[in-house]
């Protein structure tokens, strides 16, 4: 069964496995597993239940129909199929169709007003530079 994995700052990940089991899942997770289901298709997202209590990186973020950002995902996000009563690997359809969703990592930060800003930035380089070629640049600051 193939699964994507999403790692924060990373593209997504291919993973093939012989079982869903909730201990694998768990693991995988690094804690107790939330599914979310944002999608009209039959895959859930995991994380970990407490991924936002423990401080885990900001991972992607979700949007509704109008594309306002409504939740931020954090720490490793595994997608998986749904099956009858249990999770499933995932179609090739749908390994390509969230693959390429959440292809580009974003950059999630707060800007003065305490709205939620998203970027995705390019792999290659590392978040300092991105940082620095978002923020500090065209600003004139010294390395």
């Amino acid at each position: 069964m193939k699964i994507l994995k999403i790692e924060p700052c990373e593209k997504p990940e291919i993973v093939e496995t012989g079982d869903i089991s909730l201990e694998w899942l768990q693991e995988q997770v690094g804690g107790l597993i939330e599914a979310v289901y944002p999608f009209m298709d039959d895959v859930a997202l995991i994380c970990d239940e407490e991924g936002k209590l423990k401080s885990k990186a900001l991972n992607r973020v979700l949007r509704d129909e109008d594309n306002e950002v409504y939740d931020i995902l954090v720490g490793t996000v595994l997608v998986v199929g749904l099956g009858e009563e249990d999770f499933t690997g995932l179609s090739d359809e749908f390994l390509e169709k969230y693959e390429a969703l959440y292809h580009e990592p974003e950059y999630i930060f707060f800007d003065e007003h305490n709205r939620v800003q998203v970027v995705p930035y390019s792999i290659g380089k590392s978040l300092e530079e991105f940082v620095w070629d978002m923020f500090c640049k065209e600003e004139g600051y010294d390395t």
